[in-house]
């Protein structure tokens, strides 16, 4: 007689299962807050309000414009 476990009920999976969705939604949050950052600093917005807006540190929007060097 074979044992068969469902393991999508299990405790464990489903805790990893979540913890593996809300990682994606960090990464997927943290990709549109870059991408918005860079179009607005290649919009030239102020490094202020960039950081009001976005909810950033200061020292976040320099990084990123020294990645994106000189806009001309």
């Amino acid at each position: 007689m074979p044992i068969t476990i469902d393991f999508e009920k299990d405790y464990l999976y489903q805790k990893g299962e979540l913890k593996g969705e809300l990682k994606g939604e960090l990464k997927g949050e943290a990709k549109k807050t870059y991408e918005t950052t860079v179009n607005m600093l290649n919009l030239n917005f102020d490094i202020p309000i960039i950081c009001k807006v976005l909810n950033v540190s200061e020292a976040y929007v320099i990084k990123i414009q020294k990645e994106l060097g000189p806009v001309l």
